[in-house]
């Protein structure tokens, strides 16, 4: 089993202000009152951070003095492990009240009656991620009232993340 002190977690750059998971927080992104989200934008942007700060997390995770000496099955365990942590506590800190479906962890049967669920793949391609490629992604959505609000997909290695904040154009 890993853990993080079995791993050497490389530094955020200087100047950034940090969360306990070496990442600057995303919880001020979202503002609420009483009735929900002020702007779904908010929400939209929270979702784009989050993606692209868990995949800036795992590369950095890649680069890891002790990464050669992990087999593929360790490699994989940590990349999920650590996106999984950090997107839970920042959507804990930037949405109270609102649930986690994830691909890594437990399912909360709460989320049935929910009006806001996060849906979240931490890391989409672990196999893909443990052997270097470039095809893995970080996905996070927003279901809510029974729809999908808003969604980001981050491909860490292409430096893109695509995002219903700011939809491509179409051609």
């Amino acid at each position: 089993v890993l853990t993080d002190q079995s791993l050497h977690w490389p530094e955020v750059s200087p100047g950034r202000r940090q969360s306990a998971h070496g990442v600057r927080s995303a919880a001020t992104a979202i503002q609420r009152d009483s009735r929900g989200p002020v702007d779904q934008r908010a929400d939209a942007i929270v979702a784009r951070r989050l993606a692209s700060e868990a995949g800036a997390l795992l590369l950095r995770l890649r680069e890891s003095p002790s990464w050669p000496d992990l087999d593929l099955a360790q490699r994989r365990e940590a990349g999920d492990a650590a996106s999984q942590r950090f997107l839970t506590a920042e959507l804990a800190a930037a949405s109270s009240g609102d649930l986690v479906l994830s691909e890594e962890a437990d399912d909360d049967q709460r989320r049935l009656g929910a009006e806001r669920v996060w849906i979240i793949d931490p890391l989409d391609g672990t196999r893909e991620f443990a052997e270097g490629r470039a095809d893995w992604a970080v996905h996070v959505a927003l279901w809510q009232r029974g729809d999908l609000a808003t969604g980001a997909v981050a491909l860490p290695d292409l430096g893109t993340t695509l995002s219903t904040a700011e939809p491509p154009r179409r051609p």
